[in-house]
């Protein structure tokens, strides 16, 4: 009986300690300094986290110091330690895409391949994704043949004609030998005809 007591005050005095401790406010925003906090999902190692409103999220742990990672589209975009009792402004790796496409006839498709999530794109030669978390993205530019590439986007704009490839040497070296041969044997055809 005198354990069940010790535990029950023991269990009392740890819920006073963690209810009197000062909650810590984290508010997220990405690249651009706009509000992301709705967007998110905020995760706390050694206590946790709920949404205050659209802006805020409140941390509450017992500890000085918890370890936070925000995360958008399954891809980490903020990680570190916060001390508690404080307001922070946390800078996330979110920001916008921009696609220039030197042909408005192209379909582009954008995959984020930790999400899954794609976008289609066609009919304008500038296109603007927002938002977007930094990370691994595969880019398909489908014209008169299709062409993929897999990039890590950290901000700015993807040019398609970076994407897009240009023919191989090794591939084209037999055509143009190809091509080559009949003029050689022409040439080798009219000077042994001149000597003659």
């Amino acid at each position: 009986m005198k354990y069940w007591c010790l535990l029950a005050v023991l269990t009392a005095l740890v819920a006073v300690v963690t209810v009197c401790a000062e909650p810590t406010l984290v508010k997220v925003v990405d690249q651009l300094n706009s509000t992301v906090s709705h967007l998110v999902e905020v995760k706390v190692l050694n206590g946790r986290a709920k949404r205050l409103n659209a802006s805020w999220w409140i941390i509450e742990s017992g500890d000085k110091e918890v370890v936070v990672s925000v995360v958008y589209m399954n891809e980490t975009v903020y990680q570190g330690s916060l001390k508690t009792g404080k307001t922070y402004v946390v800078r996330a790796s979110i920001t916008e895409m921009k696609i220039v496409s030197g042909d408005e006839s192209l379909t582009i498709v954008v995959t984020h391949l930790a999400s899954g999530k794609a976008w289609s794109l066609f009919g304008k030669k500038t296109y603007r994704i927002y938002p977007v978390p930094c990370g691994t993205y595969k880019v398909t530019v489908r014209g008169s043949r299709k062409v993929e590439k897999t990039v890590y986007f950290t901000g700015g704009e993807i040019s398609l004609e970076k994407i897009a490839e240009a023919p191989k040497l090794s591939l084209l070296a037999p055509l143009l030998a190809a091509a080559a041969v009949p003029a050689a044997g022409y040439s080798a055809y009219t000077v042994a005809k001149k000597k003659r």
